[in-house]
């Protein structure tokens, strides 16, 4: 296996797409992606899909595209080595969390129109950027609201300055929200 190709979905509905431990796999498209079913924390119940892709552990893939993707529940890319850059170019909104770790080769990460990582509703770090041992170019340009906790660790070549400065960081105690911290 070595390309996959999710040409006519273009909403995740009561879903999660896993896609992990394919050696050979190189590409991995959603093409026309755009959105997922926002999943309310009272309305989930053990068991039941959590509307999340899940792409980890394609030691050869170097591709995936998101290309019309703009908002997703949640989004985990981890341990794919060799993957070099990640681009969401209309991404506006995760709703619960997004998670770039352990890639490897990761050198760039952009998504410009990103606005928003997470919401009052959770309590889970909504932005997770760890163990990217190439990062060094990142772009959040319109990153405004990250709820609960943005964690960026061990990146050695991420210079932390390439977050925008007026980023509000917000921590959910369930009843209202507070500033929170950045921990680098």
């Amino acid at each position: 296996l070595e390309n996959v190709l999710f040409e006519n979905v273009n909403h995740l509905e009561y879903a999660d797409i896993n896609i992990y431990d394919n050696p050979s796999l190189l590409e991995i498209k959603f093409p026309e992606l755009i959105s997922s079913q926002y999943l309310l924390a009272s309305n989930h119940q053990s068991g039941s899909p959590l509307h999340r892709i899940a792409i980890y552990g394609n030691a050869s893939l170097i591709n995936i595209d998101f290309s019309s993707l703009n908002n997703l529940n949640i989004l985990e890319i981890s341990r794919n080595n060799a993957l070099t850059e990640i681009n969401f170019p209309l991404l506006e909104i995760i709703h619960q969390s997004l998670t770039l770790s352990d890639n490897n080769s990761l050198n760039i990460i952009n998504a410009p129109m990103l606005v928003k990582t997470g919401d009052k509703r959770y309590q889970v770090n909504s932005l997770f950027i760890n163990s990217n041992n190439n990062l060094a170019n990142v772009d959040f340009s319109s990153l405004f609201k990250v709820y609960t906790k943005l964690e960026v660790i061990n990146n050695p070549l991420l210079d932390i300055n390439l977050f925008p400065c007026y980023l509000f960081i917000l921590e959910n105690d369930g009843l209202d929200c507070t500033l929170n911290s950045f921990e680098v």
